[in-house]
């Protein structure tokens, strides 16, 4: 089906020294062939501001001129629930937050002190990206209020997005970028609101005894014995230049096939399978007993390798009520999909 026009927003852009703010929305007109900046420019006075959407949109934005650094480390929490790689799935992430009770029907955070983690990748595949970043950002500030948090963890497609990697995007993201006079990657420069945000997120959070991560801990990146804040402060470091660096040595470790973004070898169907001795040599180094993760597809959310690894990349798929997430409440480990319904883990009864 082809529509008339696409659109896609908001984007920001600070001014003078973030005291404006411009907003802007692009439209496209699929038979003209163009593509139309909608945007406003606003003052912006205080370190916490609000605007209304526009044009098509109506929601309203809370914004912050500056982001701290998110903790990563967390003791007694408890409930958790993981998602993984929602790839701009956005109508099916707020049927799964709405049915599992983590949101109301005005999308706003009902769960009081649980903590909500997305195990990266909201960028590419899906046509509603810029929606599900929104959302976690307005989630995350309304979750503090309650006692509660969201962590957002990067994934290799956050990392691809920054760097301006555009090999999967949507149909819909290729045909508006393809009309624009600036890289798509500027869209989330650090002189935006939302690029700002996600060059604070963590690549490695602890909570309780579990560890949360994209892809995975490799043996070769175990052995630089790098603790949780270390690899942090060092993703952070890269992202504000990303794009600029050459790959070798340490950065490498990082950002290839061996680092937390893109390993594979805690599946069974990769080449080379990680031993049980290096997982425990991981879980003790991070002082955990299990970690979840997410980058490799599986069918169903469950444990390998004697309960330490949960891998949680069911793909979200549109208009499936089977859409799964993974809930950690009172000790029990459950999946949880977008009709509500729960089952606990069979391993864990």
């Amino acid at each position: 089906m082809i529509f008339s026009f696409l659109f896609d927003g908001p984007y920001t852009e600070w001014l003078e020294d973030k005291k404006q703010l411009k907003v802007f929305y692009l439209v496209f007109n699929n038979f003209k062939k163009t593509l139309k900046k909608i945007e406003k420019i606003f003052d912006v006075e205080n370190k916490m501001y609000a605007f209304k959407g526009f044009f098509k949109d109506k929601k309203k934005y809370d914004i912050q001129k500056e982001h701290d650094i998110p903790k990563a480390i967390f003791d007694n929490v408890n409930k958790i629930l993981a998602i993984s790689d929602i790839h701009g799935e956005y109508e099916q992430l707020i049927i799964l937050l709405k049915n599992n009770n983590i949101i109301d029907k005005k999308l706003n955070w009902i769960w009081n002190d649980g903590h909500l983690v997305f195990i990266g990748d909201i960028f590419d595949r899906g046509s509603r990206v810029t929606e599900c970043l929104w959302l976690i950002y307005k989630l995350e500030q309304q979750a503090k209020i309650k006692g509660g948090n969201i962590h957002y963890i990067l994934g290799n497609h956050e990392l691809m997005e920054l760097s301006n990697d555009c090999r999967y995007l949507n149909d819909k993201y290729i045909k508006l970028f393809a009309y624009l006079d600036t890289q798509p990657s500027e869209l989330y420069g650090s002189n935006t609101v939302l690029g700002d945000w996600i060059r604070t997120k963590n690549t490695l959070v602890k909570i309780n005894d579990i560890l949360f991560v994209h892809a995975g801990i490799s043996p070769e990146f175990l052995a630089m014995k790098l603790d949780i804040d270390s690899v942090n402060n060092f993703v952070r470091s890269y992202v504000k230049y990303i794009g600029q660096q050459v790959y070798s040595g340490i950065i490498s470790l990082f950002f290839k096939e061996l680092g937390p973004f893109w390993y594979r070898g805690y599946i069974s169907e990769c080449d080379k399978l990680i031993s049980q001795n290096i997982i425990d040599e991981t879980l003790n180094f991070y002082s955990v007993e299990r970690i979840v993760f997410g980058h490799t597809r599986v069918n169903n959310i469950d444990t390998t390798c004697n309960n330490k690894l949960i891998n949680i990349h069911v793909p979200f798929m549109p208009d499936n009520k089977y859409n799964q997430a993974l809930l950690i409440e009172e000790g029990n480990y459950y999946r949880i999909f977008s009709n509500g319904k729960r089952e606990i883990i069979s391993t864990f009864k």
